[in-house]
């Protein structure tokens, strides 16, 4: 199963014969972040788990950024 590039953050999380699995994204050091960099690293993520090259972690990465109201945060994608 490929992911085009058409595709959107829903089709790659929800689409038609997705495994489900538990991805956590953290949103680091950058302000800038789109949808569309959303959707490149969960591929990539699906993609290394698929390919047995995934790897655990048990705590997120430390940034050092203020926390974000996630639901702001996503709010504030779909109005992009």
């Amino acid at each position: 199963m490929t992911v085009k590039e058409t595709e959107g953050l829903d089709t790659v999380l929800f689409g038609s014969g997705r495994e489900l699995v538990d991805i956590k994204c953290f949103r680091g050091d950058r302000e800038d972040v789109t949808g569309a960099d959303i959707k490149g690293q969960i591929h990539s993520a699906l993609m290394q788990k698929r390919m047995n090259r995934a790897t655990i972690s048990d705590s997120p990465p430390h940034s050092g950024v203020t926390k974000v109201n996630v639901r702001e945060f996503v709010a504030g994608l779909a109005a992009a």
